[in-house]
């Protein structure tokens, strides 16, 4: 959720490819990084490149905003009347 809620609001994203989650949220290289799990120098290095990178931080911010339309509330309910065939 707490990825849901940064996204929306422009925050550019470095996480953990863990098990569930980041990756069916974030698009890599697009709207953030994603990083092997429990590497945390590559979250570090991850985190600091894109510090430094104000127009990748930009980017990912607007890619973010936009994707964030596929976890929609309206979105996700038209999914399950669709998938319910209501």
């Amino acid at each position: 959720m707490v990825m849901l809620e940064a996204a929306a609001f422009g925050v550019p994203i470095v996480a953990f490819d863990c098990e569930t989650g980041p990756a069916e949220i974030l698009v890599p290289g697009k709207t953030g990084l994603l990083v092997p799990q429990g590497d945390v120098a590559g979250l570090a290095e991850g985190l600091l490149s894109l510090m430094a990178d104000p127009e990748t931080r930009l980017v990912f911010s607007r890619n973010g905003k936009d994707r964030m339309a596929l976890f929609s509330r309206d979105h996700v309910l038209s999914l399950w009347c669709k998938m319910l065939g209501l």
